[in-house]
């Protein structure tokens, strides 16, 4: 009688099916344990990367809109060329504005960075 090797285990791949009374290499079922746990580590481990990246990725640019949103309340001038005054309740508060709105430029970095998908792989249309 010939025997599968699909079903006689000697493959040992992940879900292939052993008869019983077969023998089958414990060492390589261990392997393919190791392996499965390593690829369970590394799902997790790129989920939670992509968890992080959109969390942080849009905070330059909600900086730079808060900024701008301050200092037009206040009705203080703010660009990146200089730092102009910008006074509440008799504190200059002109470089906390000056940085928030110059963090902006980080979402060159960031923005990019929190558009990829979970898998790690840039989505594409098409």
């Amino acid at each position: 009688m010939a025997s599968d090797p699909a079903m006689d285990g000697s493959d040992s791949e992940p879900g292939s099916r052993v008869e019983p009374g077969s023998s089958v290499d414990s060492s390589s079922s261990v392997q393919w344990g190791l392996a499965g746990g390593l690829r369970s580590v590394l799902r997790y481990a790129s989920v939670g990367l992509a968890a992080l990246s959109l969390t942080i990725g849009p905070f330059p640019t909600l900086s730079a809109w808060g900024a701008e949103a301050i200092a037009s309340g206040l009705g203080c001038e703010l660009n990146e060329a200089q730092l102009h005054p910008c006074y509440v309740l008799g504190q200059n508060i002109d470089e906390l504005l000056y940085n928030l709105f110059t963090l902006g430029w980080l979402s060159l970095v960031t923005l990019p960075l929190a558009g990829r998908c979970p898998s790690g792989r840039a989505q594409h249309s098409g």
